[in-house]
C-alpha cells in the first residue's frame, strides 16, 4: 500500500509539472507564431553600404513603432513584429528620406535588399563638408553624375573639399558627354602586365585597396602600357599558378574610345554578353572601364 500511494503521488506531481509547462507555453507559441521579421540592406546610389541609417516601422492603426540602426555593412533586422501592415521609413544624414509600406503576414522574414537612398538635393540642409565626404565614398562616375545636377557654386565648393585624386577623377569625367563611353566609364579599375603569372596577380590583388565585391575583370597591358585585353577573375582563379595571364585573355579584344556614342556601348554589351568594356585614349592606353551596372543604370535613366 505504501508503494502504491507513493506511486500515485508521483503521478500527481508529474501532471502538476506538465500543467505548469502547458500554461507557460501558449504565450511563447503565440509570440513566435503571430510575429514576423523585416530585414534588409540600405545602400547609396553606388551600391555602397550606408551604416548608421535609422530604420523605423510603425503600424498606422495601433501606432506601435520600433526602430533600429543599420550596421557597418548596411544591414538591419527588426524581429518580433506582430502580424500587421507597417509603414517603413529610412533616414540618414545627407540623404533624402525613404519610405514604403510593408505587410508582415507570416513568420517568413520580409527581405528588403538594396534599399537605395538618394543623395539629398541642393535644398537639403547638409554642409559642403558632409556632401564631399559622401561623394568621396562613391564611385567616381556616380559622383560625377550627382555633381552635374548641382548649381555651379555648390559644385565648385564640394569639389574643393574633396581629396585631390577623387576631385581630379570627377573633373575629368565631367569633361565627357554623359551619353558617351567617356561619360559612362569608371576611371578606377584593376590592371596588370600581360606577362604576369596567375599567382603574381593574386598576390598583388591581396595587397590592393579594391572593392572585391565589384571586381569582375582585370585589364591587361603590354610593355608599352597599351591595352592588351582583359581576363575575368573566374578564369584567373581556375588557371595554373605559373600560367601567364596573356593566355587567359578574352576574345575578341574589345574596346572603345571615350567619344563613342551610348548606342555603340549598348550594342557591344548586348552582342557579346559583356560584363565590362575598356575605354582607351588615342594612344591605346586604358583610361576607364564601363561595367554592366553602368549600362543598366544609363538605360533606366533614359526611360
Amino acid at each position: 500500500m505504501l508503494r502504491k500511494r507513493s506511486s500515485v503521488r508521483g503521478v500527481l506531481v508529474l501532471f502538476a509539472v506538465i500543467g505548469v509547462l502547458f500554461l507557460a507555453m501558449p504565450s511563447q507559441l503565440s509570440a513566435q507564431g503571430n510575429s514576423g521579421t523585416i530585414q534588409g540592406m540600405v545602400v547609396d546610389p553606388s551600391k555602397a553600404a550606408v551604416p548608421g541609417a535609422i530604420v523605423r516601422v510603425q503600424n498606422p492603426v495601433s501606432g506601435y513603432a520600433t526602430e533600429v540602426k543599420t550596421g557597418t555593412d548596411g544591414m538591419f533586422r527588426i524581429p518580433n513584429l506582430p502580424f500587421n501592415p507597417y509603414h517603413l521609413t529610412v533616414t540618414a544624414p545627407g540623404f533624402t528620406n525613404y519610405s514604403q509600406d510593408v505587410d508582415v503576414r507570416s513568420t517568413v522574414p520580409v527581405s528588403l535588399m538594396d534599399i537605395t537612398l538618394q543623395i539629398g538635393s541642393a535644398t537639403t540642409n547638409i554642409t559642403v563638408n558632409e556632401a564631399a565626404d559622401i561623394l568621396e565614398e562613391m564611385a567616381p562616375d556616380a559622383a560625377a553624375d550627382l555633381l552635374a545636377d548641382l548649381p555651379k557654386q555648390t559644385f565648385d565648393e564640394v569639389l574643393e573639399e574633396m581629396p585631390g585624386q577623387e576631385a581630379r577623377e570627377v573633373r575629368e569625367l565631367l569633361q565627357f558627354d554623359p551619353s558617351t563611353a567617356g561619360g559612362m566609364m569608371n576611371p578606377d579599375f584593376a590592371y596588370v602586365g600581360e606577362e604576369t603569372t596567375r599567382d603574381e596577380v593574386i598576390q598583388w590583388l591581396r595587397n590592393q585597396d579594391l572593392n572585391l565585391e565589384q571586381l569582375d575583370t582585370i585589364v591587361l597591358l603590354d610593355k608599352a602600357a597599351s591595352f592588351a585585353g582583359t581576363v575575368t577573375v573566374s578564369r584567373l582563379l581556375l588557371a595554373a599558378p605559373e600560367q601567364s595571364v596573356s593566355e587567359l585573355k578574352m576574345e575578341p579584344l574589345l574596346n572603345l574610345e571615350p567619344d563613342a556614342k551610348g548606342e555603340e556601348v549598348f550594342e557591344l554589351f548586348d552582342k557579346y554578353n559583356l560584363r565590362s568594356l575598356t575605354v582607351i585614349d588615342e594612344n591605346k592606353h586604358p583610361i576607364g572601364v564601363i561595367t554592366v551596372d553602368d549600362v543598366v543604370s544609363r538605360l533606366v535613366k533614359s526611360q
